[in-house]
């Protein structure tokens, strides 16, 4: 199931009242994605609310298995570290991370490699390459990282996800939504 903007936010208010016992406040949508939607929240802290239960889970299991290693950062890149997460919600609180950092775990898997069809892997390893440029070394030493350390197959390693510092490059997530004291978006 889909939810729409709108429910998203309520869920994530929802989820917030429930878990601190006070109405708390989304204060800045980070994005939003295939898999869910971030915000900042008024507890310093971030919240993903998953669409489907199945990213939620990956997404859970992957951040469970760095907090039982204690990973707070992977090569030199911060990655949050799970606060607390609810099925039901389907929602994820993590700390707040800056650049450089790792991150989105939802298309994760735990202890199994995907076999991709013949020739598929060059392509991908090619558009990655692209994706990255003079980063992919670096981006493609945490991808090896993460599953020959942790078990964890890293999917979507993109540079949004996957993000480094370089002189001159803007920050991502320029483009995103404030929100009002009750949550509500304010273009």
């Amino acid at each position: 199931m889909n939810y729409t903007p709108s429910e998203n936010t309520s869920l994530a208010l929802a989820y917030l009242y429930e878990t601190y016992g006070k109405p708390g406040q989304l204060t800045k949508k980070l994005g939003a994605g295939i898999d869910g939607t971030v915000y900042y929240t008024s507890h310093r802290t971030v919240v993903k609310v998953h669409v489907r239960q199945q990213s939620y889970q990956k997404e859970v299991e992957a951040y469970e298995r760095l907090r039982d290693h204690r990973v707070t950062s992977i090569l030199g890149h911060a990655v949050p570290e799970l606060i607390a997460s609810h099925h039901i919600f389907k929602i994820v609180e993590m700390t707040i991370v800056t650049i450089p950092f790792v991150l989105d775990f939802a298309s994760s898997i735990i202890d199994e490699k995907i076999d991709f069809e013949s020739g598929a892997m060059d392509h991908w390893y090619r558009q990655k390459r692209d994706d990255f440029g003079t980063n992919w070394p670096k981006a493609i030493a945490i991808y090896n990282f993460l599953w020959e350390r942790y078990g964890i197959f890293y999917h979507d390693l993109t540079p949004k996800n996957c993000c480094f510092v370089n002189p001159g490059d803007p920050l991502p997530h320029d483009d995103d939504y404030d929100f009002d004291a009750t949550g509500s978006e304010e273009n």
